[in-house]
């Protein structure tokens, strides 16, 4: 009798979940259609498998012979679609003189170090240029790699792993050692996915025996996935099915981003939660370099709470973490889906092994911003005003947004890039989500976070100290 009651609830639920998964595959068919941009493979992209060990010079060259391989492909197809076309709009060589989407080596005048900056997943090399530029500025020959299956078309994303990212990351870093002089610091640091690659070798490199970095600057760190991303190679069971090839996308979205890709794959989805899950298994392990971590409190892409859980549990090392509050300008708080903590509590809860930083308003009555700081060992915190303010109807950062500069040609506040846009007009015209326009793509408070980022970059504590 009890095992008919199990064996019928067993297949009650199995009932359940086939049915939910065919409504999540008939579902995905009412995304937009698949466009070249999604179904163009670059196979001649690196794969490590089959490529094994590449140096610099020859990865900088396959990215030029993977640009003709995508012309001779559109070409092919005949059509003229998104910002992958030559002769599109929102194709970046349109736009710069410098194209972004590959790899990028600046060198400053006087050399004082080496750096790799690596972007995140969908993203280039584009969104850690700003930060790179600090970095040149104060002498440091600094390297931002494309990891592959990004910078050209999305498509090609879903077939290169975090092998193959982990890969380039590492042959940039022996490329960059080959400059560095004797006594000269090796910074390694990452935005979101790319600040999570950048841990991950930092926790390896000792055992690997390659060069460890003396620091580590991590911007938005992707250091936990959502646990649906669990469930994502299960679309493997019917998307290979042509009339089911949109299962293998989380979302579909036209191409009109000059530097980072708007639709999502899923296979690339899986990898960064196997990432940050090898990131937590081994952080209490590791001694990781001073780390400085830039992070929003409202983050929709990756978990704040994480972020904090991290820095809690790694081996104190005159880590800065430098937390981006909401803005608390009473006009938008009582407008909050969640009721947020005040900063003076956000602060009493902090750890004293950690110097920890909140960038909130200076009082409920103002959108002028200062810094909360706490010492590692002290009690209380220091209050200062920092002389930004949040701009007029910004109610908080976004993941996106913290390696931008107001100024930034293709997001800032008067950026090219029609993600900036504000269309209106009647609701479900659109083929994309209002919500993809209403993200803050820059962050206002980043001269704030350039003068962190120099004062910690001079201020002498080495790996190990």
């Amino acid at each position: 009798m009890i095992f008919e009651f199990f064996k019928r609830s067993l297949l009650v639920v199995l009932g359940i979940l086939v049915t939910v998964y065919m409504v999540r595959v008939l579902d995905s068919r009412n995304q937009i259609p698949l466009e070249p941009e999604h179904l163009i493979q670059l196979d001649r992209d690196y794969d490590v498998d089959r490529d094994g060990v590449i140096n610099w010079q020859a990865y900088r060259s396959l990215e030029r012979d993977l640009a003709e391989d995508l012309d001779q492909q559109l070409a092919e197809r005949s059509r003229n679609t998104s910002r992958i076309n030559r002769h599109h709009i929102n194709n970046p060589l349109r736009q710069v003189e410098k194209n972004w989407n590959y790899s990028q080596l600046l060198e400053p005048q006087q050399v004082s170090g080496v750096a790799v900056l690596v972007h995140g997943l969908t993203d280039s090399p584009y969104s850690v240029r700003a930060t790179a530029e600090i970095f040149q500025q104060q002498g440091y020959i600094t390297y931002a790699p494309r990891l592959p299956g990004h910078g050209y078309n999305v498509g090609s994303l879903s077939s290169r792993d975090r092998r193959d990212w982990m890969a380039i990351v590492e042959m940039t870093i022996q490329e960059a050692i080959k400059n560095q002089q004797p006594g000269q610091p090796f910074i390694l640091g990452g935005y979101s996915t790319g600040a999570a690659l950048a841990i991950k070798y930092a926790m390896d490199c000792e055992a690997m025996q390659t060069p460890c970095p003396d620091k580590l600057l991590l911007i938005s760190p992707a250091l936990q996935i959502t646990p649906f991303a669990v469930f994502a190679h299960i679309h493997k069971l019917v998307s290979w099915i042509p009339y089911l090839q949109q299962f293998q996308w989380n979302s579909l979205a036209p191409e009109i981003d000059l530097y980072k890709f708007s639709s999502f794959p899923k296979n690339p989805g899986w990898d960064s939660y196997q990432l940050s899950n090898e990131l937590f298994s081994g952080m209490t392990e590791s001694r990781l370099p001073p780390m400085l971590v830039f992070q929003s409190i409202v983050d929709a892409t990756v978990s704040t709470p994480a972020v904090m859980r991290f820095m809690l549990n790694v081996q104190p090392n005159h880590h800065q973490v430098v937390f981006y509050d909401f803005n608390r300008y009473q006009v938008y708080t009582e407008l909050f889906l969640t009721k947020f903590e005040a900063a003076a509590y956000f602060l009493a809860m902090a750890p004293t092994s950690l110097d920890i930083t909140l960038i909130s308003n200076t009082s409920a009555s103002t959108q002028q911003v200062s810094a909360y700081q706490i010492f590692p060992e002290e009690p209380g915190f220091q209050k200062s005003p920092i002389g930004l303010s949040w701009p007029k109807a910004v109610y908080s950062l976004s993941h996106i947004a913290l390696p931008f500069a107001p100024l930034d040609t293709a997001y800032g506040e008067v950026g090219t890039a029609i993600s900036r846009a504000r269309p209106l007009g009647e609701r479900n015209v659109l083929s994309i989500s209002p919500d993809y326009f209403q993200r803050l793509r820059y962050n206002p408070f980043f001269d704030y976070q350039a003068s962190r980022i120099k004062s910690w970059l001079t201020n002498e504590v080495r790996n190990g100290s």
